[in-house]
């Protein structure tokens, strides 16, 4: 990023105000009172991450969460609650919602910094154009509709998909941390108008996430809600060895590590 980025706090205490946007330099930090002062500034710029206190004097930071989640133009911008609610019940209900991540006051300002770092660094590697997307190491082309993983000595492997597979991976590349609920994966994939029940999404669903298995990226069901996109390298992330080519051979392909793996089996 050429500019610092932009973090809105929505925090009706002055002083919280007044530390947070100190801890935070040299973010850009835009401070709201309200909700609705909130709403009005998510209406009128553009941001790189939230934090949001859960309670607000005008509404229930909880009601406002699911009003931004549920807005195309501010579902892919990062959430982090800071509240003095410590019961899990909170936090359940605020990854439920879509928070990213869940901070209880007090909490030690450097740990804050700490962790709004660690989302503006997630939600800035994606990379899009007019010809394709980049998200962790999986690089997807909009146009020929071809998904490739780089592994780690840059070279690529072609990941092969159906058309389903690949329209669920742009949503979720597109928004990512987002939750999507099966609904709306319905909506925004098949359309509203298509009748698909639910064992069908989760079929599709598993086909591609043991296919992205060696990315960055996880589409991690959330008990109860739906699925969400998280990045980050992981344990289990293991690459194939390299394939011997011929001359004839053109650029590895996932293809031939074997059929069977890509067979959509119900999860457990």
């Amino acid at each position: 990023m050429n500019r610092e980025p932009k973090i809105l706090l929505i925090e009706d205490s002055e002083d919280y105000q007044t530390l947070i946007s100190e801890a935070l330099m040299p973010h850009l930090v835009k401070c709201s009172s309200s909700a609705e002062a909130a709403l009005r500034e998510l209406e009128l710029s553009s941001f790189d991450l939230i934090l949001l206190d859960i309670g607000l004097p005008d509404k229930s930071g909880f009601s406002l969460l699911s009003e931004i989640q549920s807005n195309s133009n501010t579902c892919s911008i990062p959430v982090i609650c800071i509240t003095g609610r410590t019961e899990i019940k909170d936090k359940v209900t605020a990854f439920s919602l879509g928070a990213d991540d869940y901070l209880p006051k007090p909490f030690d300002l450097i740990e804050l910094k700490a962790r709004v770092d660690s989302k503006l660094k997630k939600a800035h590697l994606i990379k899009d154009s007019s010809r394709g997307i980049r998200i962790g190491n999986l690089r997807m082309d909009l146009n020929s509709h071809q998904v490739s993983v780089i592994d780690e000595s840059g070279r690529e492997l072609e990941i092969p998909l159906t058309q389903t597979e690949f329209k669920l991976l742009i949503l979720f590349s597109k928004n990512p941390t987002t939750l999507f609920t099966r609904q709306k994966i319905l909506n925004e994939v098949w359309g509203s108008s298509v009748k698909v029940s639910d064992r069908v999404i989760d079929v599709h669903l598993c086909s591609l996430r043991k296919k992205i298995r060696m990315s960055d990226l996880r589409i991690t069901p959330v008990t109860g809600a739906g699925y969400r996109l998280t990045i980050g390298t992981h344990p289990n992330q293991e690459f194939p060895a390299p394939l011997q080519a011929s001359s004839n051979d053109e650029a590895p392909s996932l293809r031939a590590q074997g059929k069977n793996e890509m067979t959509p089996a119900p999860e457990h």
